[in-house]
């Protein structure tokens, strides 16, 4: 099984040209999806459900994780339980519970918060990578890497500093998703590389229950909200691509957090 996965997970990370290759993809994925996102929530569009916008995400995700199996992209699904069958329960419910919710906090924490409070706490997010990986795998920072790493937060600090308001509730949701969203890309990267997973692979998996998990949750959440909502022809068009965006950016994200690194994910 080994072998073939190392093949799998090598025609992935060929199908973004390499490293960097799939760092420059999930760049203009992510700032895509961002765009998207932030047309979304804002006037005068105004569609304030944050958990309904990642379920579009998700649900794309599943249509894109189909479509990728018809074109041999994944493997037929015997095969593809084969690969799978070293995780175990206690290893995938954490994946799918964070899974669904780290985009869920993301997408709150920019609605409610200023662009500053959420660059930093993206800042905050890199030093949660860099204890989880520690606690994780035993993983710590080189003196070259550790001192990148303060220039760059330190960058990002200054940048921003002087686009901070504080509230409450925005502040506690984006302290919620440091700790939800480090841990999910470490125990990702771990997932894929302890049991030789490409990440489309682990997607299939995952994603499905994690859509279904945010489906109720935004029925819950949002329902009564969402069914008083006024749907426009621009808002139809945003969601379209929203969902085309965010599986783009699920895919190359996951892909450079399992053959690079969670840290150097969120660094991008």
């Amino acid at each position: 099984m080994g072998k073939g996965c190392d093949e799998r997970a090598g025609a992935e990370a060929l199908s973004f040209g390499g490293g960097v290759a799939s760092l420059a993809f999930n760049f203009l994925a992510a700032i895509s999806c961002i765009f998207v996102n932030r047309q979304l929530l804002k006037p005068p569009v105004s569609f304030k459900y944050p958990v309904t916008l990642t379920l579009v995400g998700y649900a794309s995700s599943v249509l894109g994780l189909v479509v990728c199996r018809q074109i041999g992209m994944l493997p037929p699904s015997r095969g593809h339980k084969k690969a799978l069958s070293g995780l175990s329960t206690a290893e995938t419910v954490p994946l799918v519970l964070t899974t669904a919710l780290a985009p869920v906090l993301a997408n709150y924490s920019l609605l409610l918060n200023s662009v500053g409070v959420y660059q930093l706490s993206k800042v905050l997010v890199t030093l949660a990578i860099v204890c989880f990986e520690r606690l994780r795998g035993g993983t710590s920072l080189s003196p070259e890497r550790a001192a990148c790493l303060i220039v760059v937060s330190l960058g990002v600090t200054i940048v921003t500093v002087s686009d901070v308001s504080i509230n409450l509730l925005g502040l506690a949701v984006a302290l919620v998703n440091v700790a939800v969203a480090g841990y999910y890309k470490v125990d990702w990267a771990h997932t894929c590389r302890s049991h030789r997973l490409q990440s489309l692979e682990l997607m299939a998996v995952v994603m499905p229950p994690a859509t279904l998990l945010l489906a109720v949750l935004a029925l819950v959440v949002e329902g009564s909200e969402l069914l008083s909502y006024e749907m426009h022809r621009r808002t139809v068009v945003l969601l379209a691509l929203c969902g085309v965006t965010a599986f783009f950016t699920s895919w190359s994200g996951y892909v450079v957090i399992s053959k690079l690194s969670a840290l150097t994910h969120q660094l991008l």
